[in-house]
């Protein structure tokens, strides 16, 4: 029995690599439609003043990046998949992993993204994404387990005083996600 387990996992692997393989790469996506600028604190602009004129103050690119984080996480909370999304997709190949599926591996791994380029101060608000995301029960099962590993990591970051209390989310929500490998976020 644990040796069939093991050979249908491994055709399902090398299935989703094959699938990545060859899937057509397309050159827009789900979050490049709600995605907004960028920038890194190392690129803060810079205006020099005109003879005459005081120096105009320039805001903090970190803090205008923590605004376009929590903006981007609201538009894209609703963005998640449903299994109503995995239900509604008729042409669906029943071998292949929804399509939804992809769309919210390119908004959890945006948030990932501006995170690195927000302030410390925006951590709060991506664990209440991925908080929010792990507990509703209508958003596809391993998008809220990978919301729930998110979280996980995210306490790990250093000086982030975030606690996770397990008991608050479903035990195969817990299950899946302590599963999946950790993946340290890169904050500057």
């Amino acid at each position: 029995m644990r040796q069939n387990k093991l050979i249908v996992s491994l055709f399902i692997v090398v299935g989703l690599l094959t699938l990545l393989v060859y899937l057509p790469e397309t050159p827009t996506s789900a979050v490049e439609e709600i995605k907004g600028p960028v920038t890194p604190a190392s690129a803060a602009p810079t205006q020099k003043p005109r003879d005459g004129e005081k120096p105009t103050i320039v805001s903090n690119p970190r803090a205008e990046n923590r605004r376009a984080l929590k903006d981007f996480m609201a538009v894209s909370f609703q963005g998640l998949p449903t299994l109503d999304d995995v239900e509604a997709d008729d042409d669906r190949d029943p071998h292949a992993p929804p399509k939804a599926i992809f769309r919210a591996t390119e908004i959890l791994g945006e948030i990932r993204e501006r995170l690195s380029h927000s302030t410390r101060a925006g951590l709060a608000d991506v664990a209440d994404f991925y908080d929010r995301c792990a507990k509703k029960e209508n958003i596809i099962v391993s998008v809220r387990a990978l919301c729930y590993r998110n979280l996980l990591d995210l306490k790990g970051v250093k000086g982030n005083p975030l606690t996770v209390n397990p008991a608050l989310y479903p035990a195969h929500i817990r299950r899946i996600g302590e599963r999946l490998p950790h993946v340290p976020f890169n904050l500057e």
